[in-house]
């Protein structure tokens, strides 16, 4: 090779993060680097894999009641819809199958799964359980406890904005927790926090939001802050007992 030239690989190069181009070089000439991609535009490409965004898109169409209980989806409409191959969108309808928001029909593609209130008595007690494992295992310094009581004070002043409300509400939970250092708990949080948020969004769009939430997080911070955990652990297991009764009895009430 000519020693007047030298090829230096993108990831040797990393100035302006990753390039969808391949093969893609920079030469140093003698001492000038000179970047290929001022010749060739470059592609930013998300932190993320392709199908975690589009199974987040997916699933807040569902979250949205924009994919009503019993839609049809289908990979190769969505994947037109969404610009993408149907690879990511196959591996997300398949994640958001195994996560319980769809239902898989053989030769047919995929369903919105219909609200039930047996997921509710089954999954509530489970993200009960796991919440107080990670709020056991995470430290909550007095600056947490101040953005806990901001952030419940702000959702007593959006009674007349209920989906805002339980916005307010999942942050107020997931900074209850963040400090959790077990990467495996809050992988099963998160998940199980997207199947209680649809049956609470359908919820609160029927009923509204009523004032036990902002209650019982008072009572939950006001025991962390007495070093109390074992009282903010009861406080909040009965917290989503009754989140899980309301539902199950308004999901009676639509059916009878």
């Amino acid at each position: 090779m000519n020693t007047k030239y030298k090829i230096l690989t993108l990831q040797s190069v990393g100035r302006r993060g990753v390039w969808l181009l391949s093969p893609i070089f920079c030469i140093l000439y003698p001492h000038k680097l000179i970047e290929l991609t001022q010749i060739v535009p470059s592609i930013s490409l998300s932190r993320r894999p392709l199908r975690d965004d589009v199974r987040r898109e997916i699933l807040d169409r569902i979250l949205s009641a924009e994919l009503e209980p019993g839609a049809r989806l289908r990979d190769t409409s969505l994947a037109r819809d969404l610009g993408v191959s149907r690879t990511p969108v196959r591996e997300a309808l398949l994640r958001l199958e195994r996560d319980g928001h769809l239902v898989a029909d053989m030769g047919r593609g995929f369903t919105v799964r219909a609200l039930d209130a047996r997921e509710v008595e089954e999954s509530y007690p489970i993200i009960a359980a796991l919440e107080c494992e990670a709020m056991r295992l995470a430290p909550i310094s007095s600056r947490t406890l101040g953005a806990l009581e901001s952030l419940n004070s702000e959702m007593a002043q959006a009674d007349n904005e209920p989906e805002h409300r339980l916005s307010l509400d999942l942050r107020w939970h997931c900074l209850l927790t963040e400090g959790c250092r077990n990467v495996r708990l809050l992988s099963l949080l998160e998940s199980l926090r997207d199947v209680v948020r649809r049956y609470e969004l359908a919820h609160v769009r029927e009923l509204g939001v009523g004032t036990t939430s902002t209650r019982d997080h008072r009572r939950i911070a006001q025991a962390i802050a007495g070093e109390d955990p074992q009282a903010a652990a009861t406080i909040l297991r009965s917290h989503w007992r009754a989140a899980a009764e309301s539902i199950t009895a308004r999901l009676a009430q639509s059916r009878a």
